[in-house]
C-alpha cells in the first residue's frame, strides 16, 4: 500500500491577498509519497490530485465543520477542477523511492460555496431586515450616563457598531442607528438593559422614533 503523508504548512493565507480577487483563497500544501516501480509520473499525478482535494476541503472549512468534510467526497470532489482556478508548483524533489512536491493552489470560494449550498451543507441566509430608528433619551444629565448608553448602543443595539449622535441638548439625547429588531422589539430590549445607577423607562414607540425617560436608581 502506498504511504502518503500530508504535511500542511504555510497559511490560509497571509500572502498578497491584495493581488487576488475576493473569490479566491490560496492554500500552500506539501505531500511526500512513496514511489513504486520507479513510476515517478504516476506518483506525481496522484500527489497533485490529492493536494488539490485537500486544498478544497481546507477552504470548505470556512462554511462547514471538520466532521462534515466527508460529505463532500461525492458530487464536489469528483469534479474537483471546477473549484480550482489554478495551481503553481513551488518545488519538487524525487529520489529512488520517495517523491515530494509543494504546490500553491488558488481555490474559487464562490463556486465552492455555491456547490455547498446546492447539496445542502450550508443554508442561504434570509436578507437581514434593518430598522432605522432615532433613540431619544429624555432626562439625561451626566456624561457618564451618555457614554454608558452610547457604549451599549454600539455593542448591542446597532448594526456594525454604527451609531450617530444627531442631537445632544439638556432636553434630549438622540442616537440614530440601524437595528435588526422591529421598533417594539427594540423598545423592549432597551427597557431591560441594566445600566449602572440608572435605567431607561419606555415613553413612546413609533415606526421611526423611540422615546425613553432616564430614571436614576434609588440607593
Amino acid at each position: 500500500m502506498k504511504k502518503i503523508l500530508f504535511i500542511f504548512f504555510l497559511f490560509f493565507t497571509v500572502v498578497s491577498y491584495a493581488q487576488l480577487s475576493s473569490d479566491q483563497e490560496v492554500v500552500v500544501l506539501s505531500i511526500t509519497s512513496e514511489v513504486h516501480n520507479q513510476n515517478v509520473k504516476e506518483t506525481r499525478d496522484k500527489a497533485i490530485k490529492n493536494l488539490i482535494k485537500e486544498a478544497v476541503k481546507k477552504v470548505a472549512l470556512n462554511w462547514i465543520n471538520q466532521e462534515q468534510t466527508y460529505l463532500i467526497e461525492e458530487g464536489i470532489l469528483d469534479n474537483i477542477n471546477k473549484f480550482v482556478d489554478n495551481y503553481r508548483i513551488i518545488s519538487e524533489l524525487s529520489s529512488e523511492d520517495l517523491y515530494r512536491i509543494t504546490i500553491e493552489i488558488s481555490v474559487n470560494r464562490k463556486r465552492l460555496k455555491e456547490a455547498l449550498l446546492n447539496i445542502g451543507l450550508i443554508r442561504k441566509r434570509k436578507p437581514l431586515h434593518l430598522t432605522k430608528v432615532d433613540v431619544i433619551i429624555l432626562g439625561g444629565e451626566t456624561y457618564f450616563q451618555f457614554k454608558s448608553i452610547l457604549d451599549i448602543a454600539k455593542k448591542d443595539w446597532a448594526v456594525d457598531n454604527n451609531v450617530k449622535i444627531s442631537s445632544m441638548t439638556p432636553e434630549e439625547w438622540v442616537f440614530r442607528l440601524k437595528t435588526p429588531f422591529s421598533p417594539q422589539e427594540f423598545a423592549n430590549k432597551v427597557s431591560k438593559e441594566d445600566f449602572k445607577g440608572f435605567y431607561l423607562n419606555l415613553v413612546k414607540v413609533s415606526s421611526e422614533k423611540i422615546y425613553f425617560k432616564l430614571i436614576e436608581k434609588e440607593e
